[in-house]
C-alpha cells in the first residue's frame, strides 16, 4: 500500500467505487496480497468506509424530524456499520447527498489510520465493526480504536453539518414541507386528466403481483426506498419494464434501475431488485444481460437468475419495482387493470406514474 496517502485515496474513494459495483473484483486481488504480503489492506479500509457511510446515516438519524427519515436512516444506519451499505447508501445517503460526501472524508480518515498502524486481513466477511474478526490477530485491539475512531469523526461531523442546516432551513428532510392534500372539484379533474397522460409501467416479471407493504423488507413495505408494487417471480427472466436508459446495473445481477422519460421530458427512475439481501450472493445464479448506459426497451431482457438456486441459498426472490424518485413525480399507482396479489405476465401493466407538474397545475379561470 502506498502508505498513508494511499490508504487515504483508497478510503476516500471506496463508497463511490460501491456505487459502481467494481468492489465485487477486490477479493482475487486481496488473496494474491493474502500470499505475497501476509495480509490485505483492502478489507481493513472497506470496513472503514461501510462504518463512516453509518456513522453519516445514524446521524441523519439523530436529526430528522420525520418519522419516514428516522425509520429509514436508523435501520439502514444499523446495517451499514455491520457491513451491508446499500440501504444506508442509496436510501439515506445518497438522496441528501452531503452526509455521503462528509462520509467519504470519514472513510479517508480511517483508511489513511488504517495505513499508518498496518492493519492487514486475513480473511473476508462483512466489512464493519464485525469486520474485526478477519483481521490478523494482533490487530485486533488496533482495528476496533480506529472503527470507533472513524465512527466517532464522522457522526459528529454530519451532526454539527446536520445542525447548521437545521439552524439554517428548519429541517435536514427533505419531505419536511409535507404533501399537500388531494385537490376537489375542478382540481381534481386535472389530477384525472393527468392520469390519462402518466407514464405507464409494464411488469419487468411473469409471476404474482402483491402490494408493496406485502413483502418483508421493512424498508420497501414502508415505500422508503419508493412508490410501487412488488413480484414473487415464477421464471427467472428480469425485463425492462419501460423504454429508456439503464442507470443502475450491479455486476452482481440482483439489482437494476431503467430511467424513462415523461411526457413532459421530467424523469422517471424504476428500480426493480431481485430479492433481499442477494447482493450477498454476489452474483452466484445470477446472469446479467445489460449493463449500465444500455439503451433498453420494453421486454428486453436485463437478467436471468435461478429461482430455485436462490431460494436453495436462503434467499427470498420477491422482487420489489418501485419509481425511486416517486418524490418528484406524480401519483404512482397500480395499473387499472392489476389486481392485488393476483398473477401478471411480463409486459402485462403495473404501475402508472402521474406528471407532477399536470397534477400540480391550479385550475384556470
Amino acid at each position: 500500500m502506498a502508505g498513508p496517502l494511499g490508504g487515504l485515496l483508497f478510503g476516500l474513494f471506496y463508497s463511490p467505487i460501491v456505487i459502481t459495483g467494481l468492489h465485487q473484483s477486490f477479493p482475487p486481488i486481496e488473496i494474491q496480497l493474502w500470499a505475497s504480503d501476509g495480509g490485505s489492506f483492502v478489507f481493513p479500509v472497506a470496513s472503514m468506509a461501510n462504518i463512516a457511510q453509518g456513522a453519516a446515516t445514524l446521524a441523519v438519524w439523530t436529526l430528522a424530524k420525520s418519522d419516514k427519515l428516522k425509520g429509514l436512516a436508523g435501520a439502514s444506519g444499523f446495517s451499514a456499520i455491520f457491513g451491508i451499505t446499500e440501504p444506508a447508501i442509496f436510501g439515506v445517503n445518497l438522496r441528501l447527498r452531503w452526509p455521503f460526501f462528509v462520509a467519504m472524508g470519514g472513510a479517508a480518515l480511517g483508511g489513511a489510520l488504517v495505513a499508518i498502524f498496518k492493519i492487514k486481513a486475513t480473511a473476508l466477511g462483512a466489512a464493519g465493526f464485525i469486520g474485526v474478526v478477519s483481521m490478523r490477530a494482533g490487530d485486533w485491539g488496533t482495528f476496533m480504536i480506529l472503527a470507533v475512531v472513524t465512527f466517532a469523526v464522522t457522526f459528529a461531523a454530519t451532526w454539527a453539518y446536520g445542525r447548521y442546516l437545521v439552524a439554517k432551513n428548519g429541517s435536514i428532510d427533505p419531505d419536511a414541507a409535507g404533501t399537500a392534500p388531494a385537490a376537489e372539484g375542478a382540481a381534481g379533474a386535472a389530477i384525472a386528466k393527468a392520469a390519462e397522460d402518466a407514464t405507464a409501467v409494464a411488469s419487468p416479471l411473469t409471476g404474482q403481483a402483491l402490494a408493496l407493504s406485502e413483502v418483508s423488507d421493512p424498508m420497501f413495505a414502508a415505500g422508503k426506498l419508493g412508490a410501487g408494487v412488488a413480484v414473487v417471480p415464477e421464471e427467472g427472466v428480469l425485463r425492462s419494464p419501460v423504454a429508456g436508459t439503464v442507470t443502475v446495473a450491479f455486476p452482481s445481477g440482483h439489482a437494476f434501475a431503467v430511467r424513462t422519460k415523461a411526457q413532459d421530458g421530467s424523469n422517471v427512475d424504476i428500480l426493480m431488485h431481485i430479492g433481499f439481501d442477494t447482493v450477498n450472493l454476489k452474483g452466484e445464479h445470477f446472469s446479467p444481460r445489460a449493463g449500465k448506459g444500455d439503451e433498453v426497451q420494453v421486454g428486453d431482457v436485463l437478467c436471468e437468475f435461478d429461482i430455485a438456486a436462490i431460494k436453495a441459498a436462503g434467499y427470498e426472490v420477491t422482487t420489489p419495482v418501485v419509481v425511486a424518485n416517486a418524490k418528484k413525480t406524480g401519483p404512482v399507482l397500480p395499473a387499472a387493470s392489476l389486481a392485488l396479489p393476483g398473477a401478471i405476465t411480463a409486459g402485462e401493466g403495473l404501475l402508472t406514474v402521474d406528471m407532477k407538474q399536470v397534477a400540480d397545475a391550479a385550475p384556470s379561470a
